[in-house]
């Protein structure tokens, strides 16, 4: 569950995914960044959440309703969401 193949191809790692989104949004840099780190201990807020989610989305290609997106509480959790959303797709 660690990996995801993107609509060009490519296998991106989950974490690096989010960390590229996490830096597009907040315009900072991270490191240590795994699995269960908690979002809200990175400093981001409900609505970098929400940018977050929706860059995730247009890379992967899912769409995540606003109710999961309220639950999510580590990376984690998000990675579990785009996963069962895209075995739903397929």
């Amino acid at each position: 569950m660690g990996r995801w193949s993107l609509a060009d191809g490519r296998e991106v790692e989950v974490v690096g995914l989010f960390v590229d989104a996490l830096h597009e949004v907040t315009g900072k840099s991270f490191s240590g960044i795994g699995h269960d780190s908690v979002i809200g201990d990175l400093g981001v807020d409900s609505l970098s959440l929400m940018q977050i989610v929706g860059i995730l989305e247009d890379q992967v290609g899912v769409t995540l309703a606003d109710e999961e997106i309220a639950r999510i509480r580590t990376v984690g959790d998000i990675e579990r969401l785009i996963a069962a959303k895209r075995t739903i797709r397929q």
